[in-house]
């Protein structure tokens, strides 16, 4: 059975750490130690320099998007 997106979602963050070697509050504080603001520079360096992939890049901004605004 396929995932909803809350439930893709929810798979992503608990596999953060055995996937990239970092949980979801690592990487938003990576996130805020860049003092980027922009959602295309903030997706753009978790690809490019941290190399999350798109899915992974987008969860890890929404959620720190939810908890800075």
């Amino acid at each position: 059975m396929a995932l909803n997106p809350k439930q893709m979602s929810e798979s992503i963050i608990r596999n953060l750490p055995k996937k990239t070697g970092k949980s979801l509050d690592e990487w938003i504080e990576i996130i805020v130690s860049t003092k980027l603001q922009e959602k295309s520079e903030i997706i753009e360096f978790l690809k490019t320099k941290k190399k999350l992939g798109h899915f992974q890049a987008q969860v890890v901004f929404n959620n720190f998007k939810t908890l800075n605004s």
